[in-house]
């Protein structure tokens, strides 16, 4: 049939300009909890895609990018190297594994803590990354990550209501973090059944539901021996730190 016609497209792109990221935003799902507000990125691509296979990359760099994260403002220097490995372009389904994401510069503005420091970095690689651009679109990802270290993480952190240990604050000093992540994206909603990550001293593991009307989830914090839960739901939040690794291992994710 018509429909389903082979074709083929080569698709480059020398140089361009994006004057706003904030139109990647169409891409996230609507209650993603990380959206662009504004920044500027070049870009550049080479891709060749065909009824059942595509094959490419797509490398995106951004300088002065600023997003918000609840209540929050994010701001730094992002560069996304996106890697076409496969896929099914008459069903706009792709592989992207492989794919880096790397942050640098990352500056964190909230009503309680500030965190402005350059030589901070963080970096993304994706070893499972299905993507599917329907409406709405529906994602499949698994990721290892690594950190400089984890001051934007406690700063952002501790803006957040309620009481904080002291503790926690310490966490600051700690250096080269290393992670994996598990997220999954389908009916407007992300499911994050697995964010861990571990240095030296601390371990930080976060499960997460985002929904249209809910935002459910727990975050666990250890530094040394001392640890803590922070328990969200219907985006209220309640931190403990009584029992907090039993909580956490057993902490399901609803439906």
């Amino acid at each position: 049939s018509e429909s389903e016609r082979k074709f083929a497209l080569d698709y480059k792109i020398r140089s361009a300009h994006v004057t706003d990221m904030s139109t990647f935003n169409s891409l996230l799902p609507p209650d993603s909890p990380i959206r662009f507000v504004s920044g500027t990125a070049s870009m550049t691509a080479d891709i060749v895609l065909q009824h059942d296979d595509a094959d490419g990359w797509l490398s995106l760099d951004s300088r002065g990018m600023r997003a918000e994260a609840d209540t929050q403002t994010v701001k730094g220097d992002l560069k996304a190297d996106l890697r076409l490995v496969d896929g099914e372009p008459a069903e706009m389904y792709f592989d992207i594994e492989g794919s880096e994401i790397n942050l640098t510069g990352v500056r964190v503005e909230g009503e309680s803590e500030q965190f402005d420091r350059e030589s901070w970095s963080a970096n993304l690689t994706l070893t499972r990354g299905e993507v599917t651009l329907s409406e709405p679109p529906v994602m499949a990802l698994e990721a290892r990550l690594g950190m400089s270290d984890s001051r934007p993480i406690v700063a952002m952190f501790q803006n957040q209501d309620g009481w904080r240990p002291e503790f926690l604050a310490r966490m600051m000093t700690v250096e080269d973090i290393d992670g994996q992540a598990e997220v999954y994206v389908a009916d407007e909603r992300i499911r994050i059944p697995l964010a861990h990550a571990v240095s030296d001293n601390i371990e930080v593991g976060a499960k997460a539901l985002i929904g249209e009307s809910s935002r459910d989830g727990m975050i666990y914090f250890r530094y040394k021996k001392a640890d803590a839960v922070l328990k969200i739901k219907d985006g209220k939040r309640n931190l403990g730190i009584f029992g907090a690794r039993d909580k956490y291992e057993q902490y399901q994710l609803p439906d």
